[in-house]
């Protein structure tokens, strides 16, 4: 009935039903309006936004037919097995921290981890409760279970800075710079960072006494102040900042975050 009525093209039939999803599991409630900026980038979605809603009585009485027909208890059952399945097994990929070898090392922080209750496994071992184990790639990376943030909380190293909670994939390129380094070698950073992968950066860069310039500025308030934060660190001297060219430039040396 939706597809008759509203004639969409084939090519917008995938983003109909990621929204169709999102909106259902959101009791139908409106999103958050799209800053006038990105009007041109969110056309597309602003049309299915708008034809979803205007529908949304319909599509949820057709939805909720749909469920009892096929006596489907959750919204997430209608999604088809391979779907289900990617999305169960996302919530049990581990979690990665990295440890900050300016405040302390790996060494400390597994004494420390032991100390306040957790195990320590081997780093191919599965991870539950309050286990965790080292990285098999990166030296300075400890693996945790899906539920642990609550459990590191109780510790002062999330606190303390000396541990940093980031996905994996964000921290392989911090990783991989550190072998590269040479003395008093300089990095450039081009693009848009996160401050805790600028961060990493600057700690591996510590070790060679080397320079960080990080080119790009984000448009995200709370990454900029983030940046910001660590700018204005002892040890974190900003050259430029040009804002209204978008572009942020630091210089990063002997780094103690």
């Amino acid at each position: 009935c939706f597809n008759s009525c509203q004639q969409m093209p084939d090519g917008l039939t995938a983003l109909v039903v990621v929204m169709l999803y999102d909106f259902q599991d959101r009791k139908f409630q409106s999103w958050e309006p799209i800053p006038e900026d990105g009007e041109d980038l969110f056309k597309e979605v602003r049309r299915v936004e708008g034809s979803l809603f205007r529908f949304r009585t319909k599509l949820a009485a057709a939805l909720a037919r749909s469920r009892i027909k096929k006596n489907l208890p959750s919204i997430d059952d209608i999604l088809p097995t391979c779907v289900r399945a990617k999305h169960q097994r996302k919530h049990k990929l581990p979690i990665y921290a990295w440890v900050n070898t300016l405040k302390t090392n790996v060494d400390e922080v597994c004494e420390t981890l032991k100390a306040q209750g957790f195990i320590q496994g081997n780093p191919h071992t599965h991870l539950e409760g309050s286990m965790f184990s080292k990285d098999t790639h990166c030296p300075d990376i400890l693996r945790f279970p899906q539920q642990v943030p609550g459990l590191l909380n109780r510790t002062t190293l999330l606190m303390d800075h000396k541990i940093i909670i980031q996905n994996k994939s964000r921290c392989l390129a911090a990783c991989a710079v550190r072998r590269l380094l040479v003395k008093d070698a300089d990095i450039l950073m081009v693009g848009f960072f996160s401050a805790h992968t600028v961060a990493h950066v600057a700690v591996q860069a510590s070790v060679c006494s080397a320079h960080i310039y990080l080119c790009g500025y984000p448009d995200d308030p709370t990454q900029r102040e983030e940046l910001h934060y660590f700018a204005h660190c002892q040890s974190v001297m900003p050259l430029y900042c040009y804002l209204s060219c978008t572009h942020f430039i630091l210089k990063v040396q002997d780094t103690c975050l």
